[in-house]
């Protein structure tokens, strides 16, 4: 009776990076990119399609690759989505500000989504792990292994790797 039904998840092409890492692939959310993201309860992930790349220039081991692999996204820096096509459809906050952030091994400039009455000094609130960036900048600030790559339609900070950020006014 049911053979027929079958459920897509929609996949993302995306870049992760993390402390040690730079994780390309296919990100396969359950349910709705942000809500999935800043879900509590679901710590992990899986990414199709993947890449591991360490980040350290010091470091003996060299890229892996499988078909998938399950990744800690609260481990999550920075998520970056590289295709235009795929981000049209996550819906996100109308209203933004140029913001830079600095994180652990990168600073990224964009469009931050967020309550148009929320002051420049208190843009983060507890309530969300990560928050989206469009039109966005990454920046390496030492030398990487592996660079993630610079211009990104749109991306994700987590806060707990944020160390300082400001809105960007020219």
């Amino acid at each position: 009776m049911f053979s027929n039904l079958q459920r897509t998840i929609p996949t993302f092409h995306t870049e992760a990076v993390t402390t040690d890492y730079l994780i390309r692939g296919r990100f396969q959310p359950l349910g709705g990119v942000v809500a999935f993201l800043n879900d509590r309860s679901r710590r992990f992930t899986s990414f199709l399609e993947t890449e591991l790349l360490p980040l350290q220039v010091d470091r003996q081991m060299g890229a892996i690759k499988r078909e998938e692999m399950t990744l800690h996204k609260n481990r999550f820096i920075l998520l970056s989505f590289l295709e235009e096509g795929e981000v049209s459809e996550i819906q996100i906050m109308p209203s933004y500000r140029p913001v830079i952030f600095y994180l652990d091994h990168v600073a990224v400039h964009g469009d931050f989504h967020v309550n148009a009455d929320a002051k420049d000094n208190d843009l983060l609130d507890e309530l969300k792990d990560f928050y989206p960036l469009t039109n966005s900048s990454i920046f390496p600030i030492h030398p990487l292994a592996a660079k993630p790559t610079r211009q990104v339609p749109l991306c994700f900070v987590n806060m707990r790797y944020i160390y300082a950020y400001h809105v960007h006014t020219g």
